[in-house]
């Protein structure tokens, strides 16, 4: 039956390191109180290559699923800049069903 393929379809689309930031993105930044989503920070949670996080986060800027923008942190003592990603308004309602699916699977 086709029902029965969707953990394992499930499990597949998560093995995409793509999907994993994207989700990772949407819960760092609506989570209660929002937090910036870093590139550093991704790279120390998602548990992923510094080169396999940039080539998701080019794929997910590509798709026009994410957005980023430079940010400048003024408590760093010289003052450093910082890129920050962000879910696109448009996508954020499939970003939320995805996450819900995901946590329902569980």
């Amino acid at each position: 039956m086709a029902g029965e393929n969707i953990p394992e379809k499930l499990k597949a689309i998560l093995a995409k390191p793509s999907v994993s930031i994207l989700l990772e993105i949407y819960r760092t930044t609506h989570k209660n109180p929002p937090e910036p989503a870093y590139y550093s920070k991704l790279v120390e949670k998602c548990d992923y290559s510094r080169e396999t996080t940039a080539k998701a986060l080019a794929e997910l800027e590509g798709l026009s699923l994410v957005d980023s923008e430079w940010e400048k942190i003024p408590a760093s003592a010289p003052r450093r800049w910082v890129r920050s990603y962000s879910v696109v308004s448009e996508a954020i309602p499939h970003v939320e069903n995805l996450a819900k699916t995901l946590q329902m699977k569980k």
